[in-house]
C-alpha cells in the first residue's frame, strides 16, 4: 500500500520583495511554495506527465524484479523459504534506510538523486540476470530497493518544488495512477516473461524500464537546493535527528505516524486472508484474483479520475473520507455471504484507497516545511511500511487461530475505529490545507 506514496516553499529572491524577506522565510518554515519559483515551473501537466514516466517505470523495473527474484531464488535453492528469507532482508534493509534517504533528499538536489538511483538501477538489474548466487542477488536486490526509496523520497519533496501549489492534487494523481498501473502490470508482465523466454530475461526488461524513466528524469526541470539546508554544515545523523525531533513535535506528523499507521495495519489483512475466502466460497485461487483485481480497479478508477477532475478543495475531504470507506469495505467483505459481495466491497475498499492515494501526500505536502520534506516523508513511509509488515505477519498468525473472516472481521473493526480516531483527532490541523494551496 504504498508506501508512494512534496511541500511548499518560499525565498526572498526578488529584488522588488526584500522588504517581505522575512515573512518569505516564514512562509518556507510553514513549506509553502511562493511565486518567486515561477521561473521553475513550466506547463503543470508536461512536468507532471513526466514525472509519472520517470516514476511510473522506475516502478514498474521494480516490481518486475522483485517478482522474479523469487523465482530465480527457487530455481536455484529449491526452498521457499529462503525465497521468503531474500524477500524479508529486502524489505528489512529498505524500511531502516528509508529515513536516510530522506535526508539526503532534503541535502542534495533532488533531481540528481533520482538520475543516481536509475543508473545505479540499470547496473544492478542487468548484473543480477548474470547471477546464480543467492547471498549476491540478495545484497544487490536490497541496494536496488535503497535506490527505489532513494527516488521515491526524492520524487515527493521535488514535486511541490517544480509544481504549482494549486496543480499538486492533480500531479499527485497521475503520479499514482502511474505507480497503480506499474505495481498491477509489473507482476503480470514478469509472468509473461518467464513463461515465453526465461526468468532472467526479467532482470533485462528491469533494467530497461530504468532507462526509459533515466531519460525522462533527465527532460525534469532542476531546482535549487534549499538555502535552508544547504548551508548547514551538520552531518546525516544530526539531520536525521532533527527531522525525527520535528516529526514527534508536531502534532499532526505525530497523529500519522502512530494512529493512521494502525488504521493501515488493518488494512494489511485483506493483503493475507483474501486467499483463504477465496477457497472459503470454492473459487480456488481465481478467487483471490478476482478480488485483488476488483480492488485494483476501483483503485485506478478513483486516481485516473483524480488526474483530470481533482481540485485542491476536494484534498482535505477525500482524505477523511477514503479512511472510513476502506476500514468499512475490509470488515463488509468479512461478513459477506456471497462471493460477489465480497468482489463488490473490495471494489469500494479500492475506490477507498485510490482517494487515499489521491489525497495523503498533498496533504503531507502542504503540512511539512521545505527544509525537512525528504527527511519526514521518509520516516512517513517507513512507518507505514512496518504497519503493513506487521499487519500481514499478526492477521496470518490470527487467520490461523480464529478463522480467516473472524480475523478480517477483527482488521475491518480495527480499522474502522482507527478510521473514526483519525478523522477526529487530524481534522483541526486541516483547516488551513486548503487555505495555503490557493496561495
Amino acid at each position: 500500500m504504498g508506501a508512494s506514496c512534496g511541500w511548499r516553499k518560499s525565498s526572498g529572491r526578488d529584488s522588488r520583495c526584500r522588504k517581505r524577506e522575512s515573512r518569505a522565510d516564514s512562509h518556507a518554515v510553514e513549506g509553502v511554495i511562493g511565486l518567486e519559483h515561477d521561473r521553475h515551473l513550466t506547463s503543470p501537466t508536461r512536468i507532471a506527465f513526466t514525472l509519472a514516466v520517470s516514476r511510473g517505470f522506475s516502478a514498474l523495473g521494480g516490481q518486475i524484479a522483485l517478482t522474479i527474484l523469487p523465482v530465480i531464488v527457487y530455481l536455484i535453492s529449491h526452498s521457499l523459504a529462503q525465497a521468503g528469507l531474500v524477500l524479508g532482508a529486502r524489505l528489512l534493509i529498505s524500511t531502516i534506510s528509508t529515513p536516510i534517504s530522506g535526508v539526503f533528499a532534503d541535502r542534495m538536489n533532488q533531481k540528481t538523486l533520482m538520475l543516481a538511483s536509475n543508473c545505479a538501477r540499470i547496473a544492478l538489474f542487468a548484473l543480477m540476470a548474470q547471477l546464480h548466487s543467492i547471498p549476491l542477488l540478495a545484497i544487490l536486490i536490497a541496494i536496488a530497493a535503497v535506490g527505489g526509496m532513494l527516488e521515491a523520497t526524492s520524487v515527493a519533496s521535488l514535486t511541490p518544488k517544480i509544481v504549482r501549489a494549486a496543480e499538486l492534487p492533480r500531479a499527485n494523481a497521475i503520479l499514482s495512477s502511474a505507480l497503480n498501473l506499474a505495481f498491477i502490470g509489473g507482476p503480470l508482465l514478469s509472468g509473461v516473461l518467464v513463461a515465453r523466454f526465461s526468468a532472467h530475461w526479467g532482470f533485462y526488461a528491469a533494467a530497461l524500464t530504468q532507462v526509459i524513466a533515466l531519460l525522462a528524469t533527465m527532460t525534469l526541470p532542476s531546482h535549487p537546493r534549499d538555502e535552508t539546508v544547504s548551508a548547514q554544515t551538520k552531518n546525516v545523523t544530526s539531520q536525521l535527528f532533527d527531522g525525527l525531533t520535528f516529526a514527534f513535535q508536531d502534532r499532526f506528523l505525530t497523529l500519522m505516524l502512530t494512529v493512521y499507521s494502525v488504521f493501515i495495519l488493518g488494512l494489511t489483512a485483506f493483503n493475507v486472508l483474501a486467499v483463504g475466502l477465496s477457497y472459503h466460497f470454492h473459487m480456488s485461487g481465481y478467487g483471490y484474483g478476482i478480488l485483488i483485481a476488483a480492488q485494483g480497479a476501483g483503485m485506478l478508477i478513483v486516481t485516473f479520475l483524480s488526474a483530470k477532475w481533482i481540485k485542491t478543495s476536494s484534498i482535505v475531504p477525500l482524505f477523511l473520507i477514503n479512511m472510513p470507506i476502506q476500514g468499512l469495505s475490509i470488515l463488509a467483505i468479512a461478513l459477506s455471504k456471497s462471493f460477489l459481495l465480497c468482489v463488490f466491497f473490495a471494489f469500494f475498499q479500492g475506490v477507498g484507497w485510490g482517494m487515499e492515494q489521491a489525497s495523503v501526500m498533498t496533504v503531507l505536502q502542504m503540512r511539512i516545511p521545505s527544509a525537512l520534506q525528504g527527511r519526514t516523508i521518509g520516516l512517513f513511509f517507513s512507518a507505514l511500511s512496518i504497519a503493513e509488515t506487521v499487519g500481514v505477519i499478526l492477521f496470518g498468525w490470527l487467520g490461523g487461530q480464529i478463522g480467516d473472516a473472524a480475523a478480517l472481521a477483527t482488521a475491518g473493526l480495527l480499522s474502522t475505529v482507527f478510521a473514526i480516531l483519525a478523522i477526529f483527532l487530524l481534522r483541526p490541523h486541516l483547516r488551513d490545507v486548503n487555505v495555503d494551496a490557493a496561495h
